[in-house]
């Protein structure tokens, strides 16, 4: 499993760019890692170094909350700080309206051009292709944070769910939730396979199968046609990787219902 795990096609899109989602997987892993084993603080040291990413860390701090885990909320709390102040003495005080005037033009820019956002693969992309406004695909986004939100709460609050559960439902909101989502992100789609095979989510049948397939891929299928042509150039994951996503969050609340598991982690 970790082999596979690690030669994941889901991982092209941001080795063949440079991104540093992978950068930010290795650091969620490393911190999901220390929570199992108990090393509460250094699993707050290690979360509060993802705030590269904020867009993708709004889950973490239910999970935290939910399950209770003080110590690791204020060591992640500490290290964010920390980090907040490292700009602030080299630019001064003035980096941090700047910061805000800079992400509120971006966000602008996304709503107005999100149509043309093709390597865009979350649901507030996918409203848009099947016709949706962008203002409304954007509510409908909200509401899909929201519920995934909810999961999270449910999830990492049960001492009845294990970690590897938990985990494959943390990751599945993380991408759902965001609503900029680019195709290199979803190289998290392949450890959402190993927590959910882990978990015994999915099994060795033939459809289970199939399905973690297309989890292993993810959008790697998007930089695999770059070189091959297999499909055209402007083809939208976003009809193949969100519906994935929600069939996983789908799969992993059937799970709970219909098993029960002693807890393998942190509660």
């Amino acid at each position: 499993q970790g082999t596979a795990m690690a030669l994941a096609p889901a991982y092209l899109p941001a080795l063949l760019i440079g991104q540093n989602s992978l950068l930010w997987l290795a650091g969620l892993l490393a911190a999901l890692a220390a929570l199992r084993s108990g090393r509460w603080i250094l699993a707050g040291v290690l979360i509060g170094c993802l705030t590269l990413k904020p867009q993708l860390g709004l889950m973490i701090p239910l999970a935290l909350l939910a399950a209770g885990l003080w110590r690791t909320i204020l060591a992640a709390s500490a290290t964010t700080i920390l980090l907040a102040a490292l700009p602030t003495l080299a630019f001064g005080p003035e980096y941090w309206p700047l910061l805000a005037e800079r992400l509120s033009e971006h966000s602008e820019r996304l709503l107005f051009s999100i149509n043309d956002l093709f390597l865009s693969v979350g649901p507030f992309y996918l409203g848009t292709l099947v016709g949706l406004s962008a203002e409304l695909a954007l509510k409908l986004q909200w509401v899909v944070t929201a519920a995934a939100a909810l999961a999270v709460l449910m999830f990492w609050r049960s001492d009845r769910i294990g970690f590897d559960a938990k985990a494959a439902l943390l990751m599945i909101a993380i991408l759902l939730s965001a609503p900029y989502l680019w195709y290199y992100e979803t190289a998290m789609m392949a450890t959402v396979g190993l927590f959910m095979t882990r978990a015994g989510i999915l099994t060795t049948s033939p459809p289970h199968l199939v399905f973690l397939l297309l989890l292993w891929f993810a959008a790697g299928f998007q930089a695999i046609n770059i070189y091959l042509d297999i499909l055209p150039e402007d083809f939208p994951g976003a009809v193949v990787i969100t519906p994935v996503l929600f069939v996983s969050l789908a799969l992993c609340l059937r799970h709970v219902l219909t098993t029960r598991r002693p807890a393998t982690g942190p509660a």
